[in-house]
């Protein structure tokens, strides 16, 4: 505590080591890093495993919660996930049937994009697909583009796959 200089060095030899920080049964708030302006905090995850993993909150612990971000704390930012130009697949859900997943925007709005790819919006079983404004307020529902290359707009009611018509 106090005003220190320095670094302090944990496990920082060549041999193999287990850190253990705030593990025990007690209760306990474990803090990693600093909120001044200037300070950066890493998380590195070597080759322990196959693809040198980072965990985060990956227990079966019912009822656990992993914040990202301002959540608890209304502190403006971004949050980058998998933004780099490398090639690279995001998870973000489950497909256990009681799962639900929400993506919220305020007044910015959201875009779903895929540069060169196609965005797929689906029910994998049963189960509909509502396109809506929230409120009753005469909002519009747009579909499809205003170009000069000759987009189409698909809308396809048949049942069997790959064969979608023509376009409206």
């Amino acid at each position: 505590t106090g005003a220190q200089t320095g670094g302090i060095s944990l496990g920082t030899g060549t041999g193999t080591q287990a850190i253990n920080l705030a593990t025990g049964a007690g209760t306990k708030t474990a803090t990693l890093g600093s909120t001044t302006s200037t300070s950066t905090t890493t998380i590195q995850g070597g080759t322990g495993t196959a693809t040198g993993d980072i965990n985060i909150g990956d227990q079966t612990t019912a009822g656990k919660i992993v914040d990202i971000g301002s959540v608890t704390n209304a502190g403006t930012g971004t949050v980058n996930i998998a933004t780099a130009a490398a090639a690279q697949t995001v998870n973000i859900g489950s497909t256990n049937s009681t799962s639900t997943l929400s993506l919220n925007a305020g007044s910015g709005g959201a875009t779903l994009n895929a540069t060169s790819g196609t965005v797929t919006i689906q029910t994998t079983t049963a189960g509909d697909i509502n396109i809506k404004p929230a409120a009753l307020d005469g909002s519009d529902i747009l579909l499809g583009a205003s170009d000069t290359v000759g987009s189409q707009l698909v809308l396809d009611t048949k049942t069997n796959p790959g064969d979608p018509g023509t376009g409206v």
